[in-house]
């Protein structure tokens, strides 16, 4: 059996609640490497103990093969497991199971024959995973899902230690599709440290264009596409893993499905259409790794002045728009077609939607600086020296890793705290903190 962290059993146990009270769909939202798929297979665990059976749904085989892996570990390797595709094709299918999983529930909601597989598989139970609770137009997931069960959000995760804080560094404003503050090359050199990174290009031709100029200058990078065959992008995955690829390229085919917790920078070189999606690039590289006190994001487009950081809280829903960054809830505008973010103050046509998209293209880089996006710049020292002991204090309460607090003023201010300021707090917070539990941490 898998080991539940404490909020993942809430999680379980609110799920439970859900379907006992007589709701037959239930989605938990759980942020990426917050453990969806282990309370889901928790989940499933319980199903066929007690003599039920289960089916697990995907759109991709990574997920599927990630899938098989955990339920077995979890002792529920008895439960079934499927690509969408692969049920939709079928004549027959299993039908009233008693659980049935769908897998990154955003992207399952819009496959093709979705409605009908679940038609026709007639479950009792349906239940949904994903960090996104919003479809690639930014809608909710209501016609799917009759209620969200709500996990931690990422910076409860991050204070927790289980996520690495995220340093974010972006234009001084939005910039215009087809326009990136620098080359890829350039970021990559600039604010990776030689780590493994991830970039996301806007088309094949760009992706295509940039690998080739990092083998060039001695970085070995690949693209990495949908239209490779699996064992193609198994293997290349594992050449990434291994370190024989410091850089992989694509378009969208690395926004689920793959975890790799050393993974140091994610450089997006595109337009993100919706907080959703900008929040799943981001989240392949929040995992925590030895050695690794923090993930670095360059959007170069500044979409995060649009979206608001990939790590603060959201605002989801069913109905509508799925999720919204609090912060931006009140100056957001939107296309009243799509639901997508509308660039230009005085925008009358939508990117997104309101055209056909010209030929691919290679983003223009406009030279521009990245910035550190950090809402909190000047603050005193006795005012940090506050902060620090009462995240300290929070954080022996609340059962956090011993440098968690320490990781979240890194994360707050870009360095970690000075030893004068480290002595202070703890003297304030009156907790034995030694030098090296910061350090260990």
């Amino acid at each position: 059996m898998l080991e539940l962290r404490p909020y993942q059993t809430q999680v379980v146990a609110e799920i439970v609640d859900a379907f006992n009270a007589g709701c037959p769909s239930v989605c938990a939202v759980v942020p990426t490497g917050g453990g969806k798929t282990t309370l889901a297979v928790e989940m499933c665990r319980r199903t066929l103990a007690r003599g039920g059976e289960a089916i697990w749904l995907a759109h991709r085989h990574e997920l599927i093969d990630q899938a098989r892996a955990t339920l077995a570990q979890g002792g529920a390797a008895g439960t079934e497991v499927f690509t969408i595709q692969a049920l939709a094709e079928r004549a027959q299918l299993p039908t009233q199971r008693k659980l049935v999983v769908a897998d990154e529930a955003h992207t399952v909601a819009m496959a093709a024959g979705w409605q009908d597989v679940v038609k026709r598989l007639e479950p009792q139970r349906l239940l949904g995973l994903t960090a996104t609770p919003s479809r690639g137009d930014g809608a909710g997931l209501g016609a799917m899902f009759q209620r969200l069960v709500l996990g931690p959000t990422t910076k409860t995760l991050t204070d927790m230690g289980h996520l690495v804080p995220l340093e974010v560094f972006a234009p001084s404003a939005p910039l215009r599709s087809g326009t990136i503050a620098m080359h890829p090359l350039d970021a990559y050199k600039e604010f990776a440290g030689g780590g493994k990174a991830v970039v996301f290009a806007p088309n094949l031709r760009a992706a295509a264009v940039w690998a080739a100029e990092f083998n060039q200058k001695h970085i070995p990078a690949d693209v990495i596409e949908g239209e490779l065959g699996l064992a193609r992008r198994r293997d290349m995955i594992e050449s990434f893993r291994a370190g024989r690829l410091r850089v992989l390229v694509n378009v969208a085919i690395l926004t689920e499905g793959f975890d790799l917790p050393d993974l140091a920078c994610v450089i997006i070189a595109r337009t993100v259409g919706h907080p959703g999606l900008l929040v799943q690039m981001t989240g392949r590289g929040l995992r925590g790794s030895p050695g690794k006190r923090s993930a670095t994001l360059c959007d170069l487009q500044g979409n995060i002045h649009l979206h608001g950081r990939p790590d603060e809280d959201f605002e989801f829903q069913l109905h509508g728009r799925g999720m919204r960054a609090k912060s931006l809830i009140a100056a957001e505008r939107y296309c009243l077609i799509c639901g997508v973010v509308i660039e230009e103050a005085d925008g009358a046509v939508c990117d997104f939607c309101g055209y056909e998209r010209p030929e691919l293209k290679i983003p223009r880089s406009a030279a521009r600086k990245l910035l550190r996006w950090q809402a909190v710049k000047k603050i005193p020292d006795d005012k940090r020296v506050r902060m620090l002991a009462r995240w300290i204090r929070e954080g022996k309460a609340k059962g956090w890793k011993p440098g968690a607090p320490y990781a979240r003023y890194r994360g707050m201010f870009g360095h970690p705290p000075p030893q004068e300021i480290i002595l202070l707090a703890q003297a304030a917070a009156k907790l034995d903190v030694s030098r090296e539990t910061f350090h260990e941490g």
